[in-house]
């Protein structure tokens, strides 16, 4: 995990979670990261509310949704890029 915090921290993306510090706590012998808090809906809860609602879309609507996945998409190309795997997705 230690790597892995030092490699992120140098990544600069603009869709990618900034690390604000690293460390280790000596005491309990663990490593640590904490990254900028991104506000909003995660992933499982706009899924789930889209199937349930399950109405055509908007081309505006459909539009947004694409960028949105390009933006995604672009910030796990940057972790791979470094050699990291998101491992949430």
């Amino acid at each position: 995990m230690a790597d892995e915090a030092k490699v992120t921290a140098k990544l600069h993306h603009p869709h990618l979670a900034a690390v604000l510090a690293r460390g280790e706590d000596e005491a309990l012998g663990l490593a640590f990261y904490a990254m900028r808090l991104v506000e909003g809906v995660n992933l499982r809860d706009l899924l789930a509310t889209a199937m349930r609602n399950a109405k055509p879309l908007s081309l505006r609507e459909r539009i947004v949704r694409v960028w949105r996945c390009k933006e995604v998409c672009s910030a796990v190309a940057e972790l791979h890029r470094a050699g990291l795997v998101h491992g949430d997705i």
